[in-house]
């Protein structure tokens, strides 16, 4: 697995404390993880532009000509943090089955956080595993 440290000036880490603060809100986690990997991309490329949520990823970038699309997961944990780290839907498993690559964000609420990318069969496999929801009991 590839890890790339985000260098983040102190006006964006600033803004991101703003906008994202630091929290266990796993929602916050993910808005926060797709921030860093925005700004990772910008740092390669500034003119990139961004899609959110699309079809079977959670991010498609466009830069220089080529569409990348990549599924975000982040943690507040320094690494991968396993036990924590779950795919939702079946579109999305069924494009990290098919080569997607899945960013990792970790230490997401640190000054200095990094990006694991990983690759299914090579860095990680899926497990299924049953999910029950609630409701509201009729009375």
């Amino acid at each position: 697995m590839e890890r790339l440290e985000i260098n983040i000036e102190e006006s964006e880490f600033s803004n991101l404390n703003s906008l994202y603060p630091p929290t266990v809100k796993s929602s916050n986690v993910g808005d926060r993880a797709l921030a860093l990997v925005k700004i990772h991309f910008r740092s390669i490329d500034p003119k990139c532009s961004f899609r959110e949520n699309v079809e079977d990823c959670d991010l498609e970038i466009t830069s220089q000509g080529k569409v990348i699309r990549i599924e975000v997961k982040g943690t507040a944990d320094r690494e991968v943090a396993w036990s924590k780290l779950k795919i939702n839907g079946t579109a999305s498993h069924n494009a990290l089955l098919a080569g997607m690559p899945l960013y990792r964000a970790v230490g997401v609420y640190e000054r200095n956080p990094a990006i694991l990318v990983m690759k299914h069969g090579d860095d990680f496999t899926m497990v299924p595993e049953p999910r029950w929801s609630a409701k509201r009991a009729e009375t």
